[in-house]
C-alpha cells in the first residue's frame, strides 16, 4: 500500500491507495498473450501427435504414401498389375511395417520428397528383386517335387 499526504486548502488529507505501477500492468498483458499462445501450441501439438498415430498406424494410409512416391519415380504404373499390388502390399506390411513408414515421413519432412523417392524407389527394387528371386527357386523346388525328384541337394 501506498500512503500519500496531500495538502489542499491548508489540509493534509492522508490517502493509502493501492501501489500499481505501470510496468506490472504491461507484464499482465504480456503474461495473458504467452498463455493463449501455450494454449494454442499445446493443442496445435496434441492434434500434430493424433494425426501422425493416424497415419502411421492406419493401414491403407501406409500403402497410399509408398505407392504415390513409387508412381512419381515411375517404379509402378497406374495399371493394376496384380503382382505388383501384392509385391507392394508385402513390401509396405512384411518389409518397411509402421516403423519404416515413420522414418520415411520423418524424412520426407526434413528432407523433400525426391529424396523419400529415391530411397523407396530403391528398397522397393532390391524388394521386387528378392521376391522375384524367391518366386524362382520355388518354381523350381516345386517342379522338382512334381518331377519326381526330392532330393535337391545332391544337385
Amino acid at each position: 500500500m501506498c500512503d500519500f499526504h496531500i495538502r489542499v486548502l491548508g489540509n493534509i488529507h492522508r490517502w493509502t491507495v493501492q501501489c500499481v505501477l505501470m510496468i506490472n500492468m504491461f507484464n499482465e498483458k504480456v503474461y495473458i498473450f504467452l498463455w493463449w499462445w501455450f494454449v494454442l501450441v499445446g493443442t496445435l501439438s496434441v492434434l500434430s501427435l493424433l494425426y501422425y498415430v493416424f497415419a502411421l498406424m492406419l493401414g491403407s494410409n501406409q500403402r497410399q504414401f509408398v505407392t504415390r512416391y513409387l508412381r512419381c519415380a515411375g517404379a509402378i504404373s497406374d495399371f493394376r498389375d496384380p503382382k505388383t499390388e501384392k509385391y507392394l502390399h508385402d513390401f509396405v506390411r512384411r518389409f518397411l511395417r509402421p516403423d519404416g513408414i515413420f522414418i520415411l515421413r520423418l524424412i520426407e519432412t526434413n528432407g523433400g520428397d525426391l529424396l523419400v523417392s529415391e530411397i523407396i524407389n530403391v528398397m522397393f527394387g532390391h524388394y521386387r528383386a528378392r521376391m522375384e528371386e524367391q518366386s524362382e527357386t520355388m518354381a523350381v523346388t516345386d517342379r522338382a517335387h512334381l518331377n519326381g525328384n526330392d532330393n535337391l541337394l545332391e544337385r
